[in-house]
């Protein structure tokens, strides 16, 4: 049984490669566990600069959002790097339209999530058992049927 920080990083880079995979993007690789530690973890996904913005956000939110939708939580810094991300991406427009946004990708992430739960579930429970992921293996999860 995986610790409940490697767990809940499973399920954070999960979510992030299955909003990703929902927006057509690939990830090469996938890891949680690195260098010892239960709850850092890693995607390798596809550049999505061809995205709308909206999207762009929807991917970086949608770790920390499937953590609260499986209720998986990890240490409290795991989703700062995709707030920084956020805020660099909303960073040259007014305030009030990059909070509207962040919250349009918000709404997104959500969206894809609920639509492919199972997906995020079946992955996440892949990388929490084997802490490494491929291409191969990762696409074989994302295609089946749930």
């Amino acid at each position: 049984m995986a610790s409940q920080d490697r767990y809940g990083a499973a399920v954070h880079e999960a979510g992030h490669v299955v909003v990703a995979w929902a927006l057509g993007l690939k990830t090469r690789k996938l890891a949680v566990g690195i260098d010892g530690d239960d709850a850092a973890g890693a995607a390798e996904i596809e550049e999505s600069p061809h995205l709308l913005l909206v999207d762009q956000i929807a991917i970086c939110s949608a770790g920390a959002d499937a953590q609260r939708m499986f209720d998986a939580p990890t240490h409290d810094v795991a989703a700062f790097s995709d707030m920084v991300k956020i805020a660099n991406l909303v960073d040259d427009f007014a305030e009030d339209e990059g909070e509207a946004l962040r919250y349009a990708g918000y709404r997104r992430s959500k969206e894809l999530l609920e639509l492919h739960r199972a997906k995020v579930d079946r992955l996440a429970q892949a990388l929490a058992e084997r802490a490494e992921l491929d291409q191969a293996a990762i696409e074989q999860i994302l295609i089946s049927n749930g």
